[in-house]
């Protein structure tokens, strides 16, 4: 009669065979092929990636943003850019990159104006920011930054659902005329599981 062996996630760097003169039963087959089991199970839990997300507005710039805090940017087509990632375990691994074919800064007069950007995790209504890139300050015109790199990394501390954003604001007046702006934005994010 045959017998279904269900693996847990535990692991073990030990597996019992049976020697010469051991006694041939179920037993003897099932105890280290159990242990095998385990150790799959655990390693398919654990150090995999759960999930590959990606947000995408190529060709197109974001909306302008005039804020003098940090806020999402707006896509071409009026969506947040953003990437939602559902269940999210205790000592998850969110690792996120964003790309852009270019950041600019716009000043339309005499009042200097420089652009902050940066990719955040929001993780329970708490923004963890990753690295920030910082505009050189225009007054007058516009000043790009070609094929910039966004990243941001995140052991998660609460179960649940979080969002990676790409964010800008700038130091300055704002006004109509005086903005940042993003260009072909791509938001790459891997959800990993430890």
């Amino acid at each position: 009669m045959t017998t279904t062996l269900t693996g847990s996630s535990s692991y073990s760097n030990t597996a019992t065979s049976p020697a010469d003169g051991d006694t041939r039963n179920a037993a003897s087959v099932n105890t280290p092929l159990q242990t095998v089991l385990n150790n799959t199970k655990y390693l398919y839990d654990h150090g995999r990636v759960i999930a590959d997300s990606v947000f995408s507005d190529a060709a197109a710039n974001s909306a302008t943003l005039t804020a003098t805090s940090y806020t999402t940017f707006t896509s071409s087509s009026a969506t947040s850019e953003q990437v939602s990632i559902a269940d999210v375990e205790v000592g998850d691994i969110i690792i996120a990159r964003a790309t852009c074919g270019a950041l600019f800064e716009n000043s339309g007069g005499a009042v200097n104006v420089q652009g902050y950007w940066r990719l955040i995790v929001t993780e329970s209504a708490t923004d963890y920011a990753g690295n920030e890139i910082i505009g050189t300050g225009v007054t007058g015109g516009t000043n790009y930054i070609y094929g910039p790199s966004l990243f941001v990394r995140r052991v998660c501390a609460d179960a649940g659902t979080l969002v990676v954003k790409l964010q800008g604001k700038i130091v300055g007046s704002d006004g109509a005329n005086n903005y940042v702006r993003a260009r072909d934005v791509f938001i790459h994010v891997q959800h990993i599981r430890v």
